[in-house]
């Protein structure tokens, strides 16, 4: 049994649930898995075999915190089997999920100087009801510019649920290899 860790940084919930869908298809692959906010764990005191960090855009940007987070841990993470996860509503379009070419993993990976083992992105959630006026006002601007939805009555789920299975199976593997 191989012990994982998944940190991981969400606004809204979206990124939260896809790390708990990754955690109990690990734990069904007979792993040992612990999930924190990165905001309740500013440091990694634990060995894992290996360090799954997930973050959610929003604005263009993730949290301070994930590169915080990272920069605080970037000794241990490099020294273990590690993984990255962006979720995203862009990741939603073709094309846009591909870590090659996604201007926020180049980012992360320039301001960091961390390049992780395997990168993964996710499509989020838009949650308009749940959003303040002025998130909602925004983020149905951005929808409006990339062809998104725009009803604002309404919640919308991107996520590919069989590529966060994809995506899981990839971690376990790589454990058992």
């Amino acid at each position: 049994m191989k012990k994982i860790l998944i940190a991981f940084s969400s606004v809204d919930g979206q990124t939260f649930k896809i790390c708990n869908e990754i955690r109990h298809i690990l734990v069904n692959d007979r792993h040992q898995v612990d999930v924190f906010s990165i905001n309740e764990c500013s440091k990694i005191k634990e060995d894992y075999s290996f360090i799954l960090i997930a973050a959610s855009i929003r604005y263009g940007n993730y949290h301070k915190s994930v590169y915080k987070f990272i920069e605080d841990n970037l000794c241990t993470i490099e020294q273990t089997a590690n993984g990255f996860l962006s979720v995203s509503a862009t990741a939603r379009k073709i094309g846009r999920d591909d870590p090659l070419t996604d201007i926020y993993i180049q980012k992360l990976k320039k301001r960091t100087g961390w390049t992780p083992c395997l990168v993964k992105i996710i499509a989020g959630a838009i949650d308009y009801p749940k959003y303040k006026l002025f998130d909602r006002f925004m983020i149905q601007m951005i929808m409006l510019i990339t062809d998104g939805p725009v009803d604002t009555s309404k919640s919308f789920e991107f996520t590919n649920w069989h590529k966060v299975r994809l995506f899981s199976l990839e971690i376990s593997n790589k454990l058992k290899s």
